[in-house]
């Protein structure tokens, strides 16, 4: 999704004779892999703004072949990842020339033409399901297995005697004196 002009009211009308408004740079751009377990999106925001400018999103399914199994195809996973990354340069590239509202400086009305680079993008966060497990083969780099997904219950039994066996130890954390 891209958010254009097209998604507001229209503009106020400008003055007789008013020129309009120059293109602007949205500047440094910041993206966001969101791997969940329902969900694969790539989120792009403006660096300086924290304005989201564009995303793609895609269900991503899953399979229970037991009881207590929840599991998800790793490669489709990696695919949707790509995927929500290209569409979501795409939209950056059409977004060149676009006119949109914002709340860049200088822009009359909050609308600008935009100047959009992906090469703008100066980092990637990525956040993911954590828990969710996948066993790859070291030699081809290809999963031996669908991904464990955290809420899977097949190692409970294993989880329940190790969690007995093993003792824990806490440190404490003690406040550091001359840090407050």
């Amino acid at each position: 999704m891209t958010f254009t002009s097209s998604d507001s009211a229209s503009p106020p009308s400008r003055a007789q004779g008013e020129s309009a408004p120059s293109p602007v740079s949205l500047g440094k751009l910041v993206g966001a892999i969101d791997q969940g377990t329902s969900s694969t999106r790539f989120l792009v925001f403006r660096a300086d703004s924290a304005q989201l400018v564009t995303f793609h999103q895609v269900d991503l399914p899953t399979s229970t072949p037991r009881p207590g199994w929840v599991q998800q195809d790793p490669e489709l996973i990696l695919r949707q990842v790509l995927e929500c990354i290209s569409v979501v340069v795409d939209n950056l590239k059409q977004l060149e020339g676009e006119l949109l509202w914002t709340s860049l400086p200088h822009c009359h009305y909050f609308q600008c033409f935009t100047l959009v680079d992906p090469a703008d993008i100066v980092c990637v966060g990525i956040t993911n399901q954590r828990e969710t497990t996948i066993v790859w083969d070291k030699e081809t780099g290809q999963p031996l297995y669908d991904a464990i997904v955290w809420m899977d219950t097949r190692t409970l039994d294993t989880e329940q005697v190790l969690s007995k066996s093993i003792l824990v130890y806490v440190t404490p954390v003690l406040p550091c004196p001359g840090c407050y």
